[in-house]
């Protein structure tokens, strides 16, 4: 693992005399978060943030290289790698994204593992999203796994299309060497001004599973308060929460005033079984030195039918974009 990090580093190191000429952008989070948390039945604990800076359901750390060219005729090419690693250990680096393709003022095309475009059309919505107080998976609020709120779309075809205020993006899996083929993303947007709405749906097809996820949303911003909902009904089963079919209603507000931003977040999960149901929201401060560095304190707590599945977290964290 330690070979990996000092490759890139190394690699790095010679791409910085010519990023000038092959417009190469370096970008990521650093994120560290240490808090109390109680898990089912159990004792609470005090820990760090293991996995990508947050102590659970993964974090927001990520190490990132964009590379574009303009090629003339309106075309650009593009690619990104990115990776993600923790704060605290030296576990190595994570997969995340890493694809090439060609863009237009209007549409786009890429080959390779991106972002699920039913993840990103809303996690936003989640202002906590990628620290120890998000929603998805084992947070209660979103769906997560495969093909749901912590999903990449691997060995994808992706194309993007945008006009008028419409955005489009479908992702298809055809490789049959990863016994997804058949298996798709979607999503659909419209902006208007100082709101949106969407509707996403995802397709997983494997030798034995055949199953859908179907979500729809919106969000307002009004000067510095923003307001957003979505509905989710989910097949695929996320397993932090007991799996099996679900739906799931969410709903947050933000609102940022000078440096300071305080908002959160609360949802109902509702389980086929009737034994997983959930009832979970969150809250938090916080504090933005800059556009880029920000410190932040909050309160989650997960309450199912299930008592194995609840959890209570206090947390502190720091966060800083490059």
């Amino acid at each position: 693992m330690n070979n990996k990090i000092l490759a890139l580093s190394i690699a790095a190191a010679m791409a910085m005399p010519v990023a000038a000429q092959a417009d190469i952008k370096v970008s990521g989070v650093f994120q560290a978060e240490i808090g109390s948390i109680k898990n089912g039945g159990g004792d609470r604990v005090t820990q760090n943030g293991g996995s990508a800076g947050a102590l659970m359901n993964g974090g927001s750390n990520t190490l990132r290289f964009d590379i574009n060219e303009k090629l003339g005729g309106g075309l650009t090419a593009f690619a990104r790698i990115s990776q993600s690693f923790s704060s605290f250990s030296a576990e190595g680096l994570g997969d995340r994204e890493r694809y090439i393709g060609l863009k237009g003022s209007n549409a786009h095309i890429a080959f390779g593992r991106n972002s699920s475009s039913y993840k990103s059309v809303s996690l936003g919505y989640d202002k906590w999203k990628g620290t120890g107080l998000q929603a998805r998976n084992g947070g209660g609020g979103m769906s997560g796994s495969a093909f749901g709120h912590s999903s990449y779309a691997p060995d994808a075809v992706q194309l993007g299309l945008n006009a008028g205020g419409v955005e489009v993006q479908v992702q298809t899996i055809t490789d049959e060497g990863t016994g997804l083929d058949g298996s798709y993303v979607g999503s659909l947007k419209y902006k208007g001004g100082n709101w949106e709405v969407f509707a996403a749906a995802s397709h997983m097809n494997t030798d034995t599973t055949d199953a859908d996820n179907f979500k729809v949303g919106g969000k307002m911003t009004m000067g510095g308060l923003t307001a957003a909902i979505q509905y989710e009904d989910t097949e695929i089963g996320t397993a932090a929460m007991g799996g099996g079919e679900a739906e799931y209603l969410f709903g947050s507000l933000d609102y940022k005033a000078g440096n300071v931003s305080f908002g959160g977040w609360v949802a109902q999960r509702d389980g086929e079984d009737d034994a997983t149901d959930a009832m979970s929201y969150a809250l938090g401060v916080r504090y933005h030195f800059s556009g880029r560095t920000q410190a932040y304190a909050g309160y989650r707590d997960t309450n199912s039918d299930t008592d194995a599945f609840d959890q209570d977290v206090f947390l502190v964290g720091m966060m800083h974009k490059f």
